[in-house]
């Protein structure tokens, strides 16, 4: 992915500061996230809005952890009445120490942010490397953490030589990052793996999509999917706007691409609206749009 390192460490970095609570629900104790837990207020009434039961409640800004128990007291003389009452429990050394890894990867993120942010930092804008080269120029592969998403940065980079348009190479990316998470997600918990240190790399992998999703819908990225031949004369590229509808174009259909099984083990379903665009020469071109994404995990 070839694209401003710089600015992909911003956005990623925000989108780690905005991404909101997040739960899992599952058999056991309830696993959720709350960075806007600070107070005592806060945590109680987040424990009580959960509802009866234990919920174990992270807050990966402060790198702090509290469980709760909320029991029901019945109300004597009207069960209508009853109330939640909520106490603070010990938290099990599993919790403490989900806490303290997922802290060293958010670590982790920072050192990269921090380092991608400086005046020195060894990033360059044009990557020398072939077209589909991971995740980020070569310069940066060392910061990057290893979120499983190697393969979706992959197909972006095919995507943006391939005659499709910006926002559904984008789009493809979004949808194999969601499918791959979801994948590694499951594996970690059917493998009786740390349930609270799955969900908190769940939590730090969706703020990852997230920056890179931002990322690949800049101005620069943009602005790199055009340099390509095969785009520079598209009326996207020429119109300098994404999804540009000139007068003349017209939907003439639909369109499935379907590619072969990567090495991740996986197979994209793309379901697109096929597009005639006017050239400017008197003839057309053809452009996918509007595309839908089903991701197939199969066996290695």
């Amino acid at each position: 992915m070839k694209i401003n390192s710089f600015l992909i460490s911003m956005v990623f970095y925000c989108a780690f500061l905005l991404t909101p609570n997040i739960a899992e629900a599952s058999s056991g104790p309830s696993i959720s996230v709350c960075n806007n837990c600070y107070s005592d207020l806060f945590w109680t009434e987040n424990a009580r809005n959960k509802g009866a039961g234990t919920h174990v409640i992270f807050n990966l800004e402060a790198g702090t952890v509290r469980t709760y128990l909320v029991r029901k007291r019945e109300h004597p003389e009207n069960p209508s009445q009853s109330t939640l009452i909520v106490s603070l429990s010990t938290n099990s050394q599993p919790v403490l120490d989900a806490l303290n890894e997922a802290m060293q990867l958010k670590d982790t993120i920072e050192t990269y942010v921090s380092l991608a942010s400086s005046s020195n930092a060894p990033f360059s804008l044009v990557s020398t490397a072939p077209i589909a080269n991971g995740c980020g120029t070569e310069e940066i592969k060392d910061f990057i953490p290893d979120w499983h998403f190697e393969d979706a940065c992959n197909l972006h980079d095919i995507c943006f030589v391939s005659g499709r348009s910006f926002k559904s190479c984008n789009n493809e990316f979004k949808a194999v990052m969601d499918a791959r998470l979801q994948q590694v997600y499951a594996d970690a918990i059917n493998s009786n793996q740390n349930r609270y240190l799955a969900t908190l790399k769940k939590v730090l992998a969706n703020a990852v999509i997230k920056g890179f999703y931002l990322a690949v819908n800049t101005d620069i990225s943009f602005q790199h999917y055009c340099t390509f031949d095969i785009n520079k004369n598209s009326v996207e590229c020429v119109e300098k706007e994404p999804e540009k509808i000139p007068t003349g174009s017209q939907n003439t259909g639909t369109s499935m691409i379907t590619t072969g099984v990567t090495n991740t083990g996986h197979q994209i379903i793309a379901t697109c609206e096929l597009w005639q665009f006017p050239d400017g020469n008197n003839g057309y071109y053809y452009a996918e749009r509007n595309c839908t994404f089903d991701v197939m995990w199969m066996e290695k």
